[in-house]
């Protein structure tokens, strides 16, 4: 299943996505969360350690992703994820290379626009907070490592700009009216 309408956010944390996306809604442009902070938020409320292994971590955030394409694939209109199970797939990968083995064919079964926009580290904007842990430096390497396994899922990535909020929103439209998608 090719879902046109159905764009992914991804790049490193502290970029921007989720502000991003939080300004698209205001053009009435809906988003699906990321699951990756929801699953750490559940599991900080329970008193648990933010994540789980490594591999329950990817298996848990896959198995949610997959699930968020597929119960919103009735949508017609341009629904963006703010990352989805391509960038769980990859931390499976890297965890544990025979549990990604088992979710691999997931991965060409459903698809999203072949236009996926990834945020590069900016260090004028990053911080932590409550769920992101990550350094800047780790925000670098999870970019890096985002940028080829996307290229090697046969998506085309476009680089959001290091701008202002207003102008990434600007951008992103732009990008939609280049594609036909306004």
């Amino acid at each position: 299943m090719i879902k046109p309408n159905f764009f992914v956010f991804t790049g490193a944390p502290g970029a921007g996505k989720t502000t991003l996306l939080t300004a698209l809604e205001q053009h009435d442009i809906a988003h699906i969360h990321e699951t990756a902070r929801e699953v750490i938020r559940s599991r900080k409320l329970q008193n648990l350690p933010p994540r789980p292994d490594p591999v329950t971590f990817a298996k848990l955030l896959f198995e949610k992703d997959v699930e968020n394409f597929i119960s919103n694939s009735f949508r017609n209109e341009i629904l963006l994820f703010d990352r989805s199970f391509p960038d769980s797939a990859a931390m499976l990968r890297e965890a544990d290379e025979n549990s990604f083995k088992e979710i691999e064919e997931q991965i060409n079964l459903r698809r999203f626009n072949n236009k996926v926009f990834i945020a590069p580290p900016y260090r004028e904007i990053y911080t932590t907070d409550e769920e992101r842990d990550q350094s800047f430096e780790d925000a670098v390497t999870v970019y890096d490592k985002l940028y080829r396994w996307y290229e090697s899922c046969g998506y085309e990535l476009i680089i959001l700009p290091r701008v202002s909020v207003g102008e990434r929103v600007n951008f992103f439209r732009r990008s939609l009216a280049s594609l036909g998608m306004t």
